[in-house]
């Protein structure tokens, strides 16, 4: 009989972000619970991550006050990948940065008084397998870093006062069906007490582990809006869907939404004014978005008001967005009908002391630096980065091929297919918005002289193009072009 602990946790569904990047404005408000963590470190795993045998699910952990309750409890800082904060070659050092298994952080935190609304729990990213528990309720789990997911608080998870204590048990644990994969095995020596575990990437880069993003804290209107997808062509086509999270007893048709089209950062010229949870039009002499060195990025910015006839203004969002092309011939690519030569690298957004952690002084650091060295694109070599960079790169008229974190596949299985597609569908409804990204990317440097890898990536070509029919989708190859099998596949 499996342990019922684990049976509750098999139920627990993930919760994928609709797209929307936080925002904080006349109806919507933020806490941010970036900070010194509580931090424990279970010991180092020998087996995938398998809920019974857990020391902390076993013992309850989520229950527990784990800086008052167990002596080995420290702090981590949020967001930062654990492996770097240790020191010397002691537990806190080689054993941290080395790590397999699983880890947990834990914090408290008080709604303000007079809290109404919906509240939501947002992660930016945590890598790679996430169980979030508030006030002792399993709230949710995420599979794969790099992406953004939620979960709600409903009335019964909030404690007295709205007391609030959040643990995050997180595993980094590689297979081959993670994704991306990798191999983790104990290997012995010839002392017989002293085993050890060792993870073995399937790819070229560190495999930062932890709470990598900013966490918030989202206090939204009982009905909000919770999806928006804008597509705006270069020839000033412009359409847009909305989407809302309806409160409890409420229909669509109780609302209304108003569109406003302005100029970005100027409010007064507006282009466009309209209602209707989607629409199109199209707009004369729109200023386009070009990449750097082509002319100047221009943005728009589209406001969302959802109203009420009794409540009047019951949410609003906005978001900027660019009007532009992409199209590919077997030439080139071309931006607004004219071609385009990406002068650009594969990053990565790893940095001394943080890791994978988000931090705003390194994403405006690595920006100035590619701008100092006349480069006009990047590849999110291999996953994709931070939403904040997605924005910064619009405003700077950077062109970005995003790449699901899919490097070094080669197990071609069903449950891996899943996994990639879901993935796939989180990064385009995140960055769907974004004019600087031109192309999305499913895989880097698979095994696709494989047979079984046509029909994988000839269904992710299909995914893909159901989640977004105006972007190319490219995958970056290593295998010999005449042992390749993808190359023509999902036509």
């Amino acid at each position: 009989m499996p342990h019922p602990l684990l049976l509750l946790l098999l139920a627990v569904l993930f919760y994928p972000v609709d797209g929307l990047f936080p925002q904080q404005n006349e109806r919507r408000r933020i806490d941010s619970l970036d900070g010194l963590w509580t931090f424990v470190r279970e010991p180092t795993a020998t087996a995938p991550p398998i809920i019974e045998e857990s020391i902390g699910f076993i013992n309850k952990w989520p229950s527990l006050d784990l800086s008052k309750q167990l002596s080995n409890s420290t702090v981590m800082p949020v967001p930062c990948a654990y492996n770097e904060i240790g020191v010397g070659g002691d537990d806190d050092g080689s054993e941290l940065r080395a790590h397999v298994g699983w880890v947990w952080y834990q914090r408290e935190h008080w709604l303000g008084p007079g809290t109404t609304g919906r509240v939501v729990l947002r992660f930016g990213s945590v890598n790679y397998l996430a169980y979030v528990f508030v006030n002792d309720h399993l709230l949710g789990k995420h599979v794969g870093g790099h992406l953004p997911f939620e979960v709600e608080l409903e009335k019964e998870v909030m404690g007295v006062n709205g007391h609030l204590l959040i643990t995050v048990a997180v595993n980094n644990w590689l297979s081959s069906s993670t994704i991306p994969p990798g191999d983790t095995s104990l290997e012995s020596t010839s002392l017989s007490y002293f085993n050890y575990t060792i993870s073995r990437p399937h790819f070229d880069f560190f495999h930062y582990a932890g709470i990598l993003r900013p966490v918030q804290l989202l206090h939204l209107p009982c009905t909000y809006i919770s999806q928006l997808r804008i597509t705006a062509d270069g020839d000033g086509r412009l359409s847009y869907r909305v989407g809302l999270s309806l409160a409890e007893g409420r229909q669509l048709t109780d609302h209304t939404v108003i569109v406003k089209v302005y100029m970005h950062g100027s409010p007064d010229r507006m282009v466009y004014e309209g209602s209707g949870f989607e629409n199109e039009t199209r707009l004369t002499n729109v200023n386009l978005w070009w990449p750097r060195g082509m002319g100047k990025s221009s943005l728009y910015t589209m406001e969302v008001m959802l109203v009420d006839g009794a409540e009047g203004l019951v949410d609003i969002y906005r978001e900027t967005f660019g009007f532009r092309t992409v199209t590919t011939t077997p030439s080139g690519i071309y931006i607004n009908g004219k071609r385009f030569y990406c002068l650009g690298f594969g990053m990565h957004e790893d940095f001394a002391l943080i890791g994978r952690g988000f931090s705003h002084p390194l994403l405006v650091k690595d920006m100035n630096v590619l701008e100092w060295l006349g480069a006009n694109c990047y590849r999110t070599s291999h996953y994709p980065y931070s939403e904040q960079r997605a924005y910064e790169a619009d405003r700077r008229g950077f062109v970005v091929i995003t790449e699901v974190p899919a490097v070094g596949m080669s197990e071609f299985t069903p449950g891996n297919r899943r996994l990639h597609a879901r993935m796939v569908r989180e990064m385009v409804a995140r960055d769907y918005n974004h004019p600087s990204v031109i192309a999305w990317s499913l895989s880097n440097e698979p095994e696709s002289a494989k047979e079984e890898a046509l029909e994988y990536y000839s269904s992710l070509m299909r995914v893909t193009k159901a989640a977004d029919a105006t972007r190319p989708v490219t995958i970056v190859y290593s295998t010999q072009a005449k042992d390749e099998k993808t190359v023509g596949g999902g036509r």
